[in-house]
């Protein structure tokens, strides 16, 4: 859906929540420029690290072990962001906030959030769901940022 979109093609990704970084990779593979991964857990990051070495994706990746709500300032604005909290724990507003005030948001953003299918979202006022499909047990709802 974003690859026909255009959102992919030379993007800028941010995989928050990133586990083993399945999402980011998926959009290296579809034409994302570059991809930054950020978990709390080093083993996670590890693994995603040992597989951007494994396929010579090491210039296209950094690997941020931080707590995904709460982020220092960055150099690069991320203009496609995969947001996939654990379910439940009621993260995608803070952590949307935590990009916000951090400047990590490129104009006019798009988000994809990975929620439980009956989970509510609670979006600021400055972000737009766009689209929403439910997939099992998972909703992904399609947040577009409005600077």
């Amino acid at each position: 859906m974003l690859n026909a979109s255009g959102k992919l093609r030379d993007s800028i990704v941010l995989d928050l929540f990133a586990g083993t970084g399945s999402l980011g990779f998926e959009a290296l593979s579809r034409g994302a420029k570059y991809v930054t991964f950020v978990d709390i857990d080093s083993v996670h990051l590890n693994t995603a690290k040992s597989f951007a070495e494994k396929h010579k994706v090491m210039d296209q990746t950094r690997f941020i072990k931080a707590d995904s709500t709460s982020l220092m300032p960055t150099d690069l604005k991320y203009d496609l962001v995969f947001l996939d909290p654990p379910y439940g724990k009621k993260m995608v507003e803070k952590a949307l906030v935590g990009l916000y005030k951090a400047e990590w948001l490129a104009d006019e953003a798009f988000v994809v959030i990975e929620v439980g299918a009956r989970e509510d979202v609670e979006l600021p006022g400055w972000c737009e769901a766009v689209d929403e499909r439910v997939y099992g047990r998972s909703r992904l709802v399609l947040v577009c940022v409005r600077g």
